[in-house]
């Protein structure tokens, strides 16, 4: 589909049952009902690190005190895991669907120079290669079938992507155990598991990649495209939706800049790399700005109002979002733009050079007629 919201959800939800859904894929590929479009999204779905999002956690215990567990095996749940004489209970616990991280602030006291300890199960069917991808605020360290795989010991913000550790699962159940130290501020951590099922190497014979950038530059810079077709596509909102965030002569939305007279500004090669690279330049006071709150909160858009008291962020939705400025933690500019990437991966290359045409015919000046 045109629309990169659409895609996106599609891929979040088929992400999220991606378990439940091998048997249904394997007959779908017998039957020959799997089109090469859908073979490559899926295996770029099914390529995805998966985020264990079901735990038990227990904590959270001053720096000082350290908490007791044979990482080699599954706990006794029922037993209170202690530090220094400090008992606490497990609780079971599973991360919502919109979450990408645990944000320990809401589960945990004390959260300053504290630790808490989390656990696992994955189970596999054979023994199998496989990846942990992690990110933690602050330090980490992680242990797999008794063995420690990983260890951060410093203070950092969270990142989704922070170390790739590649590990051997073993047939059964295996036992994964984290440690989460906070010193202060945001308590975040994540885990994602990269495995390859066998039943899905179809998903690797004759499926040609998805065209890349150079491929839509090229033609673009050959072809003019039609500008009427292109204005379409640009104003469509059920499809790429180019007028969700800009407008044009007032009408649209004002989110990012007016292009009233963008194809005067720029020449065709620079209107083809914003759409492609959308972060690579980015126009002043258009970028996202990265808020985090003392309730452990991360809010990013882009600054529209600011004064002593509050910040206004507007993010990618056209929401306004106030924020407190004694209530704020960190704030970062981010070097990205509001502008998602991958708008052409909805597009044909016939799409994407009628939208440039369009772009490249905008040449009125403000305040023409």
């Amino acid at each position: 589909d045109k629309s990169p919201e659409l895609r996106d959800d599609c891929r979040r939800a088929l992400a999220a049952i991606r378990g439940e859904i091998g048997d249904a894929l394997v007959a779908l590929e017998q039957r020959q009902e799997l089109s090469a479009t859908a073979k490559r999204e899926l295996k770029a779905i099914l390529a995805e690190p998966m985020l264990l999002r079901d735990w038990h956690l227990a904590g959270a215990w001053k720096k000082e005190h350290r908490p007791e567990f044979d990482p080699a095996q599954a706990p006794a749940l029922e037993q209170k895991v202690l530090a220094a004489g400090h008992p606490r209970t497990w609780r079971q616990l599973s991360l919502a669907p919109e979450r990408d991280r645990w944000n320990l602030l809401e589960h945990m006291k004390p959260v300053d120079g504290a630790w808490c300890v989390g656990y696992a199960t994955i189970d596999a069917e054979r023994e199998e290669a496989s990846e942990l991808q992690l990110g933690s605020d602050d330090q980490l360290t992680v242990w797999l079938n008794g063995v420690q795989v990983y260890e951060h010991r410093d203070s950092r913000g969270w990142g989704a992507d922070q170390a790739r550790v590649p590990v051997t699962l073993k047939a059964g159940p295996n036992h994964l155990w984290v440690l989460a130290g906070n010193d202060s501020g945001p308590w975040e951590f994540s885990v994602r598991l990269r495995r390859e099922d066998p039943r899905f190497a179809f998903l690797n014979v004759d499926v040609a990649d998805r065209p890349g950038p150079e491929a839509y530059r090229e033609f673009a810079l050959q072809k003019p495209g039609d500008p009427q077709r292109g204005r379409k596509l640009f104003e469509d909102r059920q499809g790429v939706g180019c007028i969700k965030c800009h407008a044009v002569a007032g009408q649209g939305a004002t989110i990012g800049p007016d292009l009233l007279s963008v194809g005067t500004k720029y020449p065709r090669e620079e209107l083809i790399r914003s759409v492609l690279e959308p972060s690579n330049r980015i126009l002043s006071g258009y970028q996202v700005t990265i808020v985090i709150t003392d309730d452990g909160r991360t809010h990013q858009g882009i600054v529209k109002r600011e004064t002593p008291e509050a910040i206004e962020l507007v993010d990618a939705e056209g929401k306004t979002t106030s924020l407190a400025v004694d209530t704020v933690v960190e704030r970062e500019d981010a070097n990205v733009s509001m502008m998602p990437n991958g708008l052409k991966d909805g597009l044909t290359l016939d799409d994407f050079a009628d939208i440039v045409g369009y772009l490249e015919s905008l040449k009125q000046e403000a305040g023409a007629k």
